[in-house]
Order: C-alpha cells, then structure tokens, then sequence
C-alpha cells in the first residue's frame, strides 16, 4: 500500500501543480545539502520569512526519488505559515500522520529533509542570504 501511496502522491505534486515546487524568487533565506545518505537525493529548500513566520516556502530535487519529492512537499506544507520557533514540533509522529502511514525507509526521507530545514533555520538565525 505504501508503494501505492508515494506513487500518487509524487503524481499530484507535478499534476496539481503542488505550489510548494519550485525556486522561490523572494527567497530571504535557503539550504541545500545531499538529503539522504548513500543516495543522490539533493534538496533544495527555499524560504522567505518575515519576522519570524515562515510566509512562503518551496523545494527543488536534484536527482530525487519519488520519497523525497513527497517528503518535501509535506515538509513544505507542515512548515508553511509557520513561525520559525514552532519547527521543533515538525517530528517524525507529526510527519508520517500528514503522510498517512509509517515506513523506515519513508523515516530516513523525513530525516534527511529535517537535516536540510535545520540548516535553513540556522542559516536564518545567522542572517546568512539566500545564495543560489
């Protein structure tokens, strides 16, 4: 079942289209880094965040399974509107609820994208702009 729903989901973020996919020209800040390890998972996370809310976020894949594709996209979604010092509640539990079911290999996924939206915070809280 699992296979089935990563599947459709990945089909809804390029069919929808899904409004978190994509570069977001107004960036204030951004991360990328290789999400998973041993794979060629490359995300690109993007922000732009006024004050401490998080008023609009996207991704891109570099080389991305359909897992991270779908990771991202409900990471986008769970963070949106956010306020940056809420983030910590964007745990594993929360995660595979929005997903829908469990999976190691889904939880890998989630860890890595939460490596690269911690580094987004970081680089947030260091006044770091978003370079590329």
């Amino acid at each position: 079942m699992s296979d089935k729903v990563i599947i459709q989901k990945f089909r809804e973020i390029f069919t929808g289209p899904s409004p978190y996919l994509g570069r977001l020209q107004d960036a204030t800040v951004c991360a990328d880094a290789l999400a998973c390890r041993g794979s060629k998972d490359h995300l690109y996370l993007y922000a732009r965040i006024v004050g401490d809310r998080i008023e609009d976020v996207k991704f891109e894949c570099g080389m991305c399974d359909p897992e991270m594709f779908v990771t991202a996209d409900i990471m986008c979604r769970l963070v949106h509107g956010r306020r940056v010092s809420e983030l910590a509640y964007v745990d594993w539990p929360t995660f595979s609820a929005a997903l829908g079911f469990e999976s190691e290999d889904m939880q890998a996924h989630f860890e890595g994208a939460r490596r690269v939206l911690d580094a987004l915070v970081e680089h947030h809280w260091a006044g770091k702009p978003c370079e590329f």
